[in-house]
C-alpha cells in the first residue's frame, strides 16, 4: 500500500499537464475516492473542490450517483458512458477507464468529461432533417416495383412514368429475371455478376439487398439504374417476395467517368512528367507522344518503330542499365508481360541530362482499347533525381553516428559485407579499436566531456586513415575500421603505427590528469575470416590480447589466441607466467562487467544475476547480494542475489537478527570508506557481532559495501565465504570496488529508467483517454515531443520529431494563426480557431505551456474540430 499512495502523490507531477487541458478529468481509486480533479473540473464542481478531495465520488450528487446506473458501474458492465446534465445549460459525456500501475494492474479510475451540447444539438438537427428526407421520399414518384423470387417474375406496382418504363414497362409482367435481362442484351456484360449477386442474396434471405446495373432501355440507349429491395418472408421464414425501389442514376454515372477521366489528365498534368508516350505494341509502333519528346526524334512519330527508337535511346542511359532497360521495355517483353497478366510495372533507370546523370521513372500500363485487339502501353517517364537524393539522404542518416559522424553499428556492417562482396579477390583488413582508460574519462570528467573526446578519436582516426577506409562505431568506446583493396598485409602495419602514436591523449583537470590511449586488434580477409562476424570476431580477440599486455598497441590475431585466453580464466598458481598474465585481466575486470552490462539495452535480472555469478567464481566466493536499505523505515528488500545453493542468507535471519546484522555494518565502516573487507570474520567480528548469528549466516569472509542512491535509500551490495576464510590483495580491492560500483550504477540508472516509465505510462494513458487531439511540441524548434491516439487516427503515419507546421499543413514555416505566438510569462494559455487547408476542417487549438515528465518546458496544444459548427 505505502507504494500505492506513492504513485497516487506522483500524480500531482502531472498537475500542469491536467490543468492545461479543456476536458473536465476526475481521478478515482478503485474505491470510487477522489483523488485529483483538474482545473477545468474545479470550475464546473460545487465549490470549494477540495472539500471533494479524498471522499467518494458520489459526492458529486449526479442523478446518476447512488444508483446502479453510476459512471462506473456502467463501465464495469462495459456501457456506454452516460449523458448528464448541470450545472446549468452544460451536458457532459463522462467517459472511464482504468489507471494501471507499472505491473498493468488496474489501481482506480480516469473519469474524462466532454461537453457534447453542440452536438445533441447537430444530433436533433439531423433527426428533423431525416424526418423531412423521409417525408420527401414517400410523396415523391418513383418507380416500384415486386419480384417473385420462386417465379422469376417482374411486375410493376407504380403508374410512374419515365426512363425506367423504358427498361420495364409499366404494364405486363416480366418473366425469367435475371436469366431474361441477361439473354435479351438488357444488362451490359460488366453487370452480369452484379445481379447474379443480389438474386443470389434475395434467394439465401438478406432484408435487404442494393446494387448499381449497367442497362440498355428499349431504344439500346445505356442507361444506369440504382436498385434497392426489402426482401418478404412467408411464415416459414423463407423469403418469397421483394418489393423494389428504381431510381435512373445515369447522369450521376456521366459526371463520376467525367470527374474521374479529369482527375486523372490533371494527375498527369501536375506530376511534372518529363514525357508521355503510346506504343502500339501489336504492331511496334509509336502511335502517340508528347511535343517535347517529338522534337528529340529525327522521323515523325507515326512512322517511328519503337523498338528502333528504344535501341537510339540506350545510348544516353547510363551502361549499367541500358541491358535492364531494353530487357523489359522492348515490345516482344511488354507483349508477354500483358499475357501474363501484368497491366502495370516500372523501371528505374539513369539518363543523361544537361552533362550529369539522372534517376528516371517508366511507369507503364498496358491495356487493350474497345475500338481494337491489339495491345497499347501508355508510358510515363518522370525526373525521380530530387526523390533519390532524399531517399540517400535518409539511408545515410539511419547509417550513421549522430554523435562521431562515423558509420553506426548498422551502417558499418552494411557497408562492409557489401565491400567484401565487390571486392572477392582483394587483401582487406578489419580492425577493432578501443579506447584505454576511457571510462576514467568519464569518471572523472563526466560523459558530456566523454562525447567530445569519442567525437575527436573518430576525427583522427579518419583523417589518418585512407579515403576508402571505413569507420565505424559499434557503441560506447569501441570503433571498428576497415581497409579495403589492400596491395599486402604488411601496408596495414604502417597504418597501425600512425593510428597508435596520432591517438595517444592525456586530459587534466585541476591536478587531476587521465591519459588515453586505444588497443588494437587486426584480422585480415581471407586469411582470418570471409565475413564481417568471422573477421570481427577475430579482430575483437586480438584487441582485448593487446589490452592484456599492457595496452597503447595493435596484435595480429593469431589461432593460439584463443587457447592462451582459455589459459589467462584458469591460471595455474604454480606457473609464475600464467600469474604475470592473468595480472592485466585482473586490473581491468571492472571494464569487462561495464562492457556486458553497458552492450545490454535493459539491465535484467537474469544478466545481472550472470555477471554476479562470475564475479563470485572469478575471487572464489559462494554468495553475492545486492540489497536496498531504507534509512527511514530501518528496512531491506532484496534486489538480486546468487548463491551456489540457490538461497538467500538474509531470509535466514529473524527480523531482530536482521537489525543486529545491520547495525553492526553500520558502526565498522565511515561515510568517506563504506567498504568493508572482513579476510576472518571469526576474528574480526565475534567481539562485536553475535557469535549465534554469525556460526547461522556460516560465513568465514565478507566484502561490503554501502552506497548512498537517494536522500532515504542506500544499495547494500556484497561477496560472502561460506566455506573458508579469504585473503585480498590490494589490486583485488580495487578491482571489487570498482566492479561494486560499476554494478551499483547500472541498478541505479535501470530504477530511474522504470520509474521514468512508470510516470510516462500514467501520463500517456490519461492523454490516450482524452477524445481531443493532443500533441505536445517544442517551441524553440517546432519538433513534436509526443501525440495521443486520437491524432495519430488522423494522421497515421506521424513521427516524434516531425516539425508540426510541415506535416499537418505541408508548411515550411511556423503558422502565423498559431496559438503559440500568443504565449508569454504573463499569458500561459491562448486559443484560437485555425483552418487546416489538408483536412479541409476548422480546428479550436489552445496551446498552454507545460513541464513535461523529462522537466523540460513545452507547449501541449489541443485541437478540437468545429467545422460544422461554423457552416
Amino acid at each position: 500500500m505505502p507504494d500505492q499512495n506513492q504513485f497516487w502523490e506522483s500524480l500531482d507531477k502531472y498537475r500542469y499537464i491536467l490543468d492545461s487541458l479543456p476536458n473536465p478529468v476526475i481521478v478515482t481509486d478503485m474505491d470510487k475516492i477522489v483523488r485529483y480533479i483538474n482545473v477545468a473540473a474545479r470550475a464546473i464542481v460545487p465549490p470549494p473542490y477540495e472539500k471533494l478531495l479524498n471522499q467518494p465520488c458520489s459526492n458529486f450528487h449526479t442523478p446518476y450517483c447512488h444508483t446502479k446506473d453510476c459512471c462506473i458501474q456502467r463501465f464495469l458492465r462495459n456501457e456506454k458512458g452516460a449523458i448528464q446534465s448541470g450545472p446549468g445549460d452544460i451536458i457532459n459525456r463522462v467517459d472511464i477507464s482504468y489507471l494501471r500501475d507499472a505491473l498493468g494492474n488496474p489501481i482506480g479510475y480516469i473519469n474524462v468529461s466532454t461537453d457534447v451540447r453542440e452536438l445533441m444539438e447537430v444530433q436533433r438537427q439531423l433527426k428533423i432533417s431525416q424526418e423531412r428526407y423521409e417525408i420527401a421520399l414517400q410523396q415523391a414518384r418513383t418507380a416500384l416495383w415486386e419480384y417473385d423470387i420462386r417465379e422469376h417474375t417482374i411486375q410493376r406496382i407504380d403508374n410512374v412514368r419515365g426512363q425506367f418504363s423504358e427498361i420495364f414497362p409499366n404494364e405486363g409482367v416480366i418473366e425469367g429475371v435475371p436469366d431474361a435481362l441477361i439473354a435479351q442484351g438488357i444488362l451490359f456484360e460488366d453487370s452480369i455478376r452484379e445481379i447474379e449477386v443480389m438474386y443470389s442474396k434475395l434467394k439465401e434471405g438478406y432484408k435487404k439487398v442494393s446494387g448499381q446495373l449497367h442497362m440498355r432501355n428499349r431504344n439500346g440507349e445505356e442507361r444506369w439504374v440504382e436498385i434497392r429491395c426489402t426482401t418478404i418472408f412467408d411464415e416459414a421464414g423463407r423469403a418469397i417476395k421483394a418489393i423494389g425501389i428504381s431510381k435512373d442514376i445515369s447522369e450521376q454515372k456521366r459526371l463520376e467517368s467525367s470527374y474521374q477521366n479529369e482527375r486523372k489528365l490533371q494527375e498527369i498534368m501536375n506530376a511534372g512528367f518529363l514525357s508521355v508516350f503510346e506504343v502500339n505494341i501489336t504492331q511496334n509502333r509509336m502511335i502517340l507522344i508528347d511535343k517535347e519528346a517529338a522534337a528529340k526524334l529525327s522521323s515523325p512519330p507515326e512512322e517511328g518503330v519503337y523498338d528502333e527508337i528504344l535501341q537510339a535511346a540506350l545510348s544516353k542511359i547510363h551502361p549499367d542499365f541500358q541491358k535492364k532497360v531494353y530487357e523489359k521495355m522492348n515490345c516482344r517483353a511488354l507483349h508477354l508481360a500483358y499475357m501474363r497478366g501484368i497491366h502495370t510495372c516500372n523501371v528505374e533507370y539513369r539518363l543523361k541530362r544537361k552533362g550529369c546523370y539522372h534517376w528516371i521513372n517508366a511507369s507503364i500500363q498496358l491495356l487493350k482499347k474497345d475500338s481494337s485487339a491489339d495491345i497499347f502501353a501508355r508510358v510515363f517517364l518522370k525526373d525521380i533525381q530530387a526523390q533519390k537524393e532524399k531517399e540517400e539522404k535518409l539511408q545515410k542518416e539511419v547509417h550513421i553516428d549522430a554523435l562521431t559522424g562515423a558509420y553506426n553499428r548498422k551502417g558499418i556492417i552494411t557497408h562492409i559485407e557489401e565491400l567484401l562482396r565487390q571486392n572477392p579477390e582483394a587483401i582487406s583488413a578489419c580492425v577493432s579499436l578501443d579506447i584505454d582508460n576511457f571510462k576514467e574519462v568519464n569518471d572523472t570528467f563526466g560523459h558530456l566531456y566523454g562525447d567530445a573526446v569519442l567525437s575527436e578519436t573518430a576525427k583522427k582516426i579518419q583523417k589518418l586513415c585512407r579515403s576508402d577506409t571505413l569507420i565505424g562505431r559499434l557503441g560506447g568506446d569501441e570503433f571498428v575500421a576497415f581497409f579495403p583493396r589492400l596491395q599486402s598485409e604488411e601496408v596495414l602495419m604502417h597504418a597501425a603505427e600512425r593510428l597508435q602514436t596520432a591517438l595517444v591523449n592525456t586530459y587534466t583537470s585541476g591536478s587531476h590528469m587521465v591519459k588515453t590511449s586505444v588497443s588494437m586488434g587486426i584480422s585480415f580477409y581471407p586469411r582470418h575470416g570471409t565475413t564481417f562476424t568471422e573477421l570481427y570476431d577475430k579482430a575483437d580477440i586480438a584487441m582485448y590480447h593487446c589490452k592484456r599486455n599492457g595496452k597503447n598497441g595493435w596484435t595480429v590475431y593469431q589461432d593460439t589466441m584463443e587457447r592462451c585466453q582459455q589459459i589467462m580464466e584458469k591460471p595455474d598458481s604454480d606457473n609464475i607466467g600464467d600469474m604475470q598474465l592473468n595480472k592485466p585481466f585482473e586490473g581491468n575486470i571492472g571494464e569487462y562487467i561495464f562492457r556486458i552490462l553497458y552492450r545490454r539495452e535493459k539491465t535484467d535480472p537474469q544478466t545481472m544475476r550472470t555477471v554476479l555469478e562470475l564475479i563470485a567464481h572469478h575471487y572464489d566466493m559462494q554468495y553475492f547480494y545486492v540489497m536496498d536499505f531504507n534509512r527511514e523505515t530501518q528496512s531491506i528488500q532484496p534486489l538480486l542475489s546468487w548463491s551456489e545453493e540457490d538461497k538467500s542468507l538474509y531470509e535466514l535471519l529473524q527480523l531482530d537478527e536482521q537489525k543486529a546484522a545491520l547495525e553492526f555494518l553500520e558502526t565498522i565502516h565511515s561515510d568517506n570508506d563504506r567498504i568493508l573487507f572482513l579476510e576472518n570474520c571469526g576474528k574480526d567480528c565475534f567481539d562485536r557481532f553475535p557469535k549465534e548469528i554469525l556460526n547461522k549466516l556460516a560465513i568465514f569472509a565478507l566484502v561490503h559495501m554501502s552506497v548512498p542512491v537517494s536522500n532515504q535509500h542506500d544499495i547494500l551490495i556484497g561477496l560472502a565465504n561460506t566455506r573458508h576464510t579469504h585473503s585480498f590483495s590490494r589490486n583485488q580491492r580495487t578491482d571489487i570496488r570498482t566492479i561494486f560500483e560499476v554494478i551499483v550504477t547500472f541498478l541505479k540508472d535501470q530504477q530511474q529508467r522504470e520509474q521514468q516509465k512508470k510516470y510516462t505510462d500514467t501520463l500517456i494513458s490519461l492523454l490516450n483517454n482524452l477524445g481531443n487531439s493532443i500533441y505536445v511540441i517544442d517551441p524553440h524548434s517546432y519538433q513534436l515531443i509526443y501525440f495521443n491516439q486520437s491524432l495519430m487516427e488522423i494522421f497515421p503515419k506521424l513521427k516524434t520529431g516531425e516539425i508540426c507546421h510541415k506535416v499537418f499543413r505541408e508548411e515550411d514555416t511556423p503558422c502565423k494563426d498559431c496559438p503559440i505566438r500568443q504565449l508569454s510569462k504573463t499569458v500561459p494559455s491562448a486559443s484560437t480557431d485555425i483552418h487546416n487547408a489538408k483536412l479541409n476542417a476548422d480546428i479550436q487549438t489552445t496551446a498552454a505551456y507545460v513541464e513535461w515528465y523529462d522537466q523540460q518546458k513545452y507547449v501541449l496544444l489541443s485541437g478540437v474540430d468545429v467545422t460544422r459548427y461554423k457552416k
